[in-house]
């Protein structure tokens, strides 16, 4: 009886040993913070394969003389997808805030209809294998402004750049070289894009 006694005694000692240990480990415990998910993204669906890139650093095409930007995986330069808008002039800050609202087809950049035009491109790694925007002469394909802000005035590599930020959706059909065309479909992006800004801004 004395055995059990002692035996119950022990169990009940090292349990309260596992308890104590166990609030100790709370109270010493740092909980691992959420990960922050970018604000930056575009996704959309080629060829029937999903794909969505949310790199939180922004990628200027102005640092190439256009109007635009990529979005890439994050801490990565390729695969990426590039939106840029080709203008018929310099483009302006009043030419890039009137975008919001316009629906921007895929066209040849000299179409007199048109005094701004969208281009996309899409780099599936980095020995230019890039699928291309087919130009197309109707709205049945296009990129759709819903919202775009101005964020900042930025130097880079020794010239003024404004950083916007652009909210839409697009789709159209997407060639690389001479292989069948392939459709992006849902298309949806929250991304930076930036241009070079004039002398005298």
């Amino acid at each position: 009886m004395k055995k059990l006694l002692c035996a119950a005694a022990l169990i009940g000692l090292f349990s309260a040993g596992l308890v104590s240990c166990k609030k100790d480990d709370k109270k010493t415990s740092t909980p691992t913070p959420p990960a922050t998910e970018s604000p930056y993204y575009f996704e959309f669906t080629l060829d029937g394969k999903y794909t969505k890139f949310a790199n939180p650093e922004p990628q200027y095409a102005s640092l190439f003389g256009d109007v635009g930007g990529w979005q890439t995986p994050v801490n990565a330069l390729f695969p990426g997808i590039r939106l840029s808008f080709v203008y018929t002039h310099s483009a302006t800050h009043a030419d890039l805030m009137g975008l919001k609202g316009k629906r921007l087809r895929f066209n040849d950049p000299y179409d007199s209809r048109d005094s701004v035009l969208a281009s996309l491109s899409y780099d599936t790694d980095d020995t230019s294998s890039t699928y291309y925007d087919t130009s197309d002469t109707t709205f049945e394909n296009y990129v759709e402004i819903s919202n775009i802000t101005y964020l900042k005035r930025q130097m880079v590599v020794g010239n003024y750049n404004d950083v916007y930020v652009i909210t839409g959706t697009c789709r159209t059909p997407m060639q690389r070289g001479m292989e069948p065309a392939v459709m992006l479909e849902g298309g949806k992006f929250n991304m930076m894009i930036s241009r070079l800004v004039l002398d005298g801004e």
